[in-house]
């Protein structure tokens, strides 16, 4: 078992068609607030000029099923001191991202808000099949696939809120009527990405899909945290 990860769910993830990576849920999720994270998709990291050895421990590791789960781990927590390891990992997704929830510089984050943080959130990776690399879009029917696994992943967590990484339409357009979708309202450009909020209705479970500019780069967390921060303003996260 992963670390901080409660795996109860698991069986359930066993039987939804065209899951291939299982999200993570903290241990705390749902214990005080249910927020999930849906990231974009995992990348194929491998090199034409990689080793041999190099390429099947890639494709060994792309073709667990909890390959998503120990990307939390390894960047959200295992870095942790409690663990031996002194230097915080430089993911900028995960850090921005902590930035953003957080308000502070990432220096200023200690090691007991970063383990909260993960502890209590679920994170799911949208797009099912490995990008070839951080700039390559997923295809139409893999877009519609997405549709059908969040809503059963959805369904089952049951979250309250959940936080997309990204603003492209793609990502949530086969959603309006497999989850009943409906826009909130336009929003302001927060620099020069807008954000977007939808209710969604999935077997009478009724939650929120914030969507922001992806962390990864280019982003400014100091300009997004207030925008985060209001739309999870019942997060037990801030209220503790």
């Amino acid at each position: 078992m992963i670390p901080y990860q409660n795996d109860k769910y698991d069986a359930a993830f066993k039987k939804i068609d065209g899951l291939k990576y299982y999200p993570w849920v903290g241990i705390d999720y749902g214990k005080m607030s249910r927020v999930m994270i849906v990231a974009e998709s995992v990348y194929n990291w491998g090199k034409e000029d990689d080793t041999d050895r190099r390429k099947e421990e890639t494709t060994s590791a792309l073709n667990n099923w909890d390959f998503a789960q120990r990307v939390v781990y390894n960047n959200g927590l295992y870095f942790l001191k409690e663990h031996g390891h002194d230097n915080i990992k430089n993911s900028p997704t995960f850090r921005n991202l902590e930035c953003a929830i957080y308000g502070k510089e990432r220096a200023a984050i200690s090691d007991s808000e970063r383990e909260r943080l993960w502890k209590q959130v679920s994170l799911h990776e949208l797009i099912q099949q490995p990008m070839s690399g951080p700039d390559k879009r997923p295809k139409d029917n893999e877009y519609r696939q997405s549709a059908e696994i969040l809503a059963k992943i959805a369904g089952l967590l049951q979250p309250q809120n959940i936080l997309m990484l990204g603003t492209d339409w793609n990502n949530v357009k086969y959603a309006k009527s497999r989850m009943n979708l409906k826009n909130m309202g336009d929003e302001n450009k927060i620099g020069r990405c807008r954000p977007k909020r939808f209710t969604v209705n999935i077997k009478d479970h009724c939650c929120t899909i914030i969507m922001i500019k992806h962390p990864g780069k280019f982003f400014s967390w100091r300009k997004w945290h207030p925008y985060i921060k209001s739309c999870l303003a019942d997060w037990h996260i801030y209220n503790t």
